[in-house]
């Protein structure tokens, strides 16, 4: 037992290779209080160039939270499994990073209300990192879907935003955005966003 970035840590198991300027990372096999991570990655120290792959389960999103260390965000709770994380390129160029990410939640709060599922889904394509947001009971029992995809070869990082939503129920967020409201505030929505 011991900590890993602030976190309880219960055991961690690690191999890496120095060959040159290269580290290769062949296993990383952590046990925390609140969740499981094994990954993979290599390291070239001259070149800056990286990869790594990972997966998780049992996370606990209040702790991912506390990694934001933005205290006046509401609060999230519930478990996530990382099914699979890869990503690669050169440290300093992000036009280079390629990055897939294939994640889901359950259980989930937000402030205290109950959230649902969520799942999360990016993939690299033509120097765009394109990411789908589903999320099914925040915004009652119909799936309500979101995508981003953010221009990795412009140096600002420009983003783009889309969703749709159809026929939601609107109730969780005004609790959420107004405490105490505890379904005072109710209504119904359908419209899209673009940013």
């Amino acid at each position: 037992p011991g900590r890993l970035a602030g976190e309880p840590l219960q055991n961690l198991t690690a191999h890496a290779t120095f060959s040159g300027s290269t580290v290769n990372l062949e296993k990383v096999d952590a046990n925390f209080n609140d969740g499981h991570v094994t990954a993979s990655g290599k390291y070239d120290t001259a070149t800056k160039a990286f990869e790594v792959a990972a997966s998780a389960d049992r996370v606990s999103l209040a702790r991912l939270e506390a990694f934001a260390d933005r205290p006046s965000l509401p609060k999230l709770t519930g478990i996530a499994v990382i099914r699979n994380l890869t990503a690669k390129g050169i440290r300093s160029d992000v036009s280079t990073y390629e990055i897939n990410v294939d994640a889901e939640s359950t259980n989930v709060t937000l402030a205290g209300h109950p959230a649902g599922v969520v799942k999360l889904f990016g993939e690299t394509a033509n120097k765009h990192l394109n990411v789908t947001f589903t999320m099914t009971g925040l915004l009652g029992p119909k799936s309500q879907v979101a995508t981003a995809s953010v221009d990795l070869s412009n140096e600002k990082l420009p983003a783009k935003v889309d969703a749709t939503i159809t026929d939601a129920d609107m109730t969780q967020v005004f609790n959420v955005l107004v405490p105490d409201s505890d379904g005072a505030i109710t209504g119904s929505a359908t419209g899209t966003l673009a940013l």
